[in-house]
């Protein structure tokens, strides 16, 4: 409906408030209301007014109509709120209805369980009867189911078989295996000076036979040989000639041996 707002032609209508759409920072508010002619669109810079604005009242809307982009709004508008109307009374009655209904079967539930928790008796253990009162008062003869006999391995050493224990025990050896001995030359070192510079150790394999001693055999290294290096002199000192096989050994000035004649008597 088409008024005088300010000198200027405006209109009204009235309307139920469906949403508020406001951003921080910006200066103005979005209302849109729901009416009888459709969706009508409100723009207000009384956002404090906005914030006391409840959604689903009716209010009269009174300002000047204009068009922003696609859109047609009321700018600035005169709000009063109007007394609510059988539609929007009964919408608002009818979500609060729901409301209590839900609180009540939930907190209705919540005191049941609550309630059966308490009032429930504790569980004691049966009491057994001592045997000689049972058999007093027993007139007849009642049959007593025996339970089956259950085989429990028996875990004393002294039960365990020698079949049992080879079995269960590895058929296995350990073998030593010798180290070897390497030789190397050192020419700062005399002609005859031999010198263990890495001690050999001997290694240990262990030779198992999980098929039988008849079948073929699983080798392990417990600990490998360690090989002996000895290092052998070979240098010569100055002045002496080399050793040789055909050089006679003793003294220089010695007679030479005799050799018996072969044609003396």
């Amino acid at each position: 409906m088409e008024i005088a707002v300010n000198g200027q032609i405006g209109t009204s209508f009235v309307g139920v408030l469906t949403r508020r759409e406001y951003r921080p920072g910006q200066r103005y508010a979005q209302l849109v209301f729901e009416t009888s002619e459709g969706i009508k669109l409100s723009l207000t810079r009384n956002l404090r007014a906005v914030g006391a604005m409840r959604i689903g009242r009716s209010y009269k809307i009174v300002g000047i109509e204009r068009v922003i982009g696609a859109k047609t709004f009321i700018t600035n508008p005169v709000v009063t709120l109007l007394a609510d109307t059988p539609v929007a009374a009964r919408r608002r009655w009818r979500v609060a209805l729901v409301a209590f209904i839900v609180v009540l079967v939930f907190a209705g539930a919540a005191s049941a369980a609550v309630m059966s928790f308490i009032t429930a008796p504790p569980t004691a253990a049966p009491k057994a009867s001592p045997p000689s009162a049972a058999v007093a008062t027993s007139k007849t003869p009642t049959k007593t189911a025996t339970p089956a006999a259950t085989t429990t391995p028996s875990t004393d050493p002294a039960s365990t078989t020698p079949a049992a224990a080879a079995a269960a025990k590895p058929d296995c050896d350990l073998v030593t295996v010798p180290y070897t001995n390497v030789v190397q030359p050192d020419p700062t070192q005399p002609v005859g000076s031999d010198v263990i510079t890495t001690p050999g150790k001997n290694g240990q394999n262990k030779v198992c036979y999980p098929n039988g001693r008849g079948n073929a055999a699983v080798t392990s290294v417990v600990a490998a040989p360690v090989t002996q290096v000895t290092t052998s002199g070979t240098a010569v000192p100055a002045g002496d000639p080399p050793p040789t096989g055909n050089t006679p050994t003793g003294d220089p000035n010695a007679p030479a041996p005799t050799v018996p004649d072969p044609n003396a008597p």
